[in-house]
């Protein structure tokens, strides 16, 4: 199960940025691969505490109160909330993917998202604080 956000007055490209254990952000770059079972797994990145996607004029970060795996997409934010697969996968085959606990109920996962929308100029001041 994933959280997504999108910003459509955001002109995106394949950079974004995570932090680095919410000491500060660091560049990330979408890897592009020809293999389709790669392009998810190749660009998700540890998340511990915020991410963040710009443009020249405007900036989208999302915090988390949780460390989570996270990505971006053809301009849109992607943070995985909860592992569930329920049915056949490529990797798995016909296994599947649920996290439960011993009685067979599934795990809730119980996270709040913060959303700060700024100017690119406010870079230093408020990255900081995340």
């Amino acid at each position: 199960m994933t959280v997504n956000f999108k910003n459509p007055e955001i002109e995106y490209t394949d950079e974004f940025y995570t932090d680095k254990n919410c000491l500060g952000m660091g560049r990330r770059k979408v890897r592009e691969t020809d293999d389709p079972t790669q392009q998810v797994p190749r660009n998700y990145f540890s998340i511990g505490c915020a991410m963040s996607v710009q443009d020249s004029s405007k900036r989208m970060t999302v915090t988390t109160e949780r460390s989570l795996g996270g990505t971006t997409h053809k301009g849109r934010m992607e943070f995985m909330q909860n592992r569930r697969i329920d049915g056949m996968d490529m990797l798995l085959g016909r296994q599947g993917l649920s996290e439960s606990y011993t009685e067979g109920d599934a795990i809730e996962v119980v996270n709040r998202y913060h959303l700060i929308l700024e100017e690119p100029k406010d870079q230093d001041t408020l990255r900081r604080m995340v």
